[in-house]
């Protein structure tokens, strides 16, 4: 079996695809009409209303070049009836530290209500963890200067920079020493930053996949290598122990790090939209920004990597002119929608939701017992008493 991409609209009534099912023969069905689909080539085998021949130009889906790596789905953004030489697969995003089979890692991911430009912005940028996540992963006290450095010069394939900072103690490292340590940022193009820390017992990453899912929408997918370099028993403990922890329960911490950005960028992105402004709107005087301005100096340089306008797309999807513009974004939602983790995470993170389906059942089993034994216990007091009476009868008698 083999991952594969198409189109998600039938272009016979415009219907999601994806609501229909894979049916006996492996071919994509829609669920309207039966209108059926290789998934390999987009094909249209089978039009269940005629008996005539299928006019592919117009019948058939767009498939798309897509490869499986370290655990992730990539695709290249182009139908493949019009790609013609695919660019060599070292061009793909990946996180080399996952190759080190002595690191250990967590994933995570959550759909998110706003675009992915902005998404990555905020991930470019240290600065804001003091004050956006005091007490969870940041510390208002932490505040201060971030004297950020690109080095080199940015290309199409993205850049990278430095900045360097004393560490603070945290919850898996204890530093005593006032040294400075460097930490590494990399954007590999079109939506991959990593941050890179490395200290004398240990060494982490911090990886964002940014992905683009709907206009004004995104998807996050978030992984933390870790690589506990000292051989100590505590080290090992540390790993044996941060590799077993169970999934949904570093989901938890994981989420609550993302409820803190969720409100107000989502509210800013909306605001940048009403008030027709843009990146240069903002006020950045200091080097803490910097990555943030080269992030967007590099869209304008090289283009937004997921709006083509040279695509040909198919007549059924041109009369719908699905090609929105990223800009644009839902009027403004309601706080509580936009810390929906049931639908943004839950939804879609098989270990959370068996966890959830858990704990209701073990609810319902608990408010069940609880209910039959209420009246269960009243019996058993009642029958106490009555043999304890006839006991003491007894007990008169002889």
């Amino acid at each position: 079996k083999q991952w594969k991409i198409t189109d998600d609209t039938c272009p016979h009534r415009l219907v999601p695809l994806s609501e229909g099912r894979i049916d006996e023969n492996g071919h994509i069905e829609c669920p309207y009409h039966g209108w059926t689909f290789d998934g390999s080539t987009g094909e249209c085998l089978k039009i269940p209303q005629s008996t005539k021949s299928i006019n592919q130009e117009l019948c058939s889906i767009n498939t798309y070049p897509c490869v499986e790596r370290q655990g992730l789905l990539f695709m290249y953004p182009r139908p493949i009836s019009q790609v013609g030489l695919l660019p060599k697969e070292d061009t793909i995003p990946l996180c080399e530290p996952l190759n080190d089979p002595d690191v250990v890692y967590l994933d995570v991911s959550r759909d998110l209500p706003y675009d992915f430009t902005t998404l990555l912005e905020n991930i470019l940028d240290p600065s804001h963890v003091a004050y956006t996540h005091h007490g969870t992963i940041g510390n208002r006290n932490w505040a201060s200067e971030v004297p950020l450095v690109v080095k080199g010069s940015p290309t199409l394939n993205g850049f990278n920079g430095t900045y360097q900072y004393v560490p603070l103690s945290g919850p898996l490292t204890k530093n005593s020493s006032t040294s400075k340590v460097e930490r590494e940022s990399v954007f590999k193009a079109p939506s991959y930053v990593h941050h890179s820390i490395s200290r004398d017992d240990l060494q982490s990453w911090t990886v964002v996949y940014g992905v683009p899912t709907a206009p004004g929408r995104s998807k996050i997918i978030g992984r933390f290598p870790f690589k506990f370099k000292t051989k100590s028993l505590s080290s090992n403990i540390q790993k044996v122990v941060f590799k077993y922890i169970p999934s949904w329960m570093q989901h938890m911490q994981q989420n609550r790090v993302l409820d803190d950005d969720n409100i107000f960028l989502t509210l800013q992105e909306e605001r940048i939209r009403t008030m027709g402004a843009e990146w240069r709107d903002y006020v950045l005087p200091t080097r803490a920004d910097l990555f943030v301005a080269q992030f967007r100096r590099w869209i304008e340089n090289f283009g937004h990597p997921f709006i083509k306008n040279d695509i040909n797309i198919k007549p059924a999807v041109n009369r719908r002119k699905l090609q929105a513009k990223y800009s644009e974004s839902d009027p403004l939602r309601n706080r509580l929608d936009l810390l929906d983790r049931y639908s943004q995470h839950t939804l879609q993170c098989k270990p959370c939701l068996d966890a959830l389906n858990f704990v209701q059942l073990a609810k319902k089993v608990i408010i069940t017992v609880g209910f039959l034994s209420s009246p269960l216990l009243r019996l058993f007091l009642l029958l106490a008493r009555k043999i304890g009476l006839l006991k003491q009868t007894m007990t008169i008698s002889i």
